[in-house]
């Protein structure tokens, strides 16, 4: 899994409600990303200042997140309850 791949996944099952699965799998996954992690919050503070960052940015890429999972939904009357249930 990639730090990207566990990411996607922690978002999505937050987003889900699934706060406790949530947790589960960061903490049995996360650890192996503790050295990136690290490294990203060295990169933000020496750029804070510098870069902009638009949040708007992170709200296109996780509302794609969610069209894909859905799409991927391979029931199509269970694609449409969750569509409809995630409003």
């Amino acid at each position: 899994m990639t730090f990207s791949d566990l990411n996607r996944l922690i978002y999505l099952l937050d987003y889900l409600g699934l706060d406790a699965y949530s947790l589960e799998i960061w903490s049995e996954y996360g650890g192996q990303f503790k050295d990136q992690l690290e490294q990203l919050k060295e990169i933000y503070d020496e750029t804070a200042g510098i870069v902009s960052w638009d949040p708007a940015e992170e709200d296109e890429r996780q509302e794609q997140w969610i069209r894909e999972f859905l799409r991927q939904v391979p029931d199509r009357n269970s694609r449409k309850l969750l569509e409809k249930l995630l409003g």
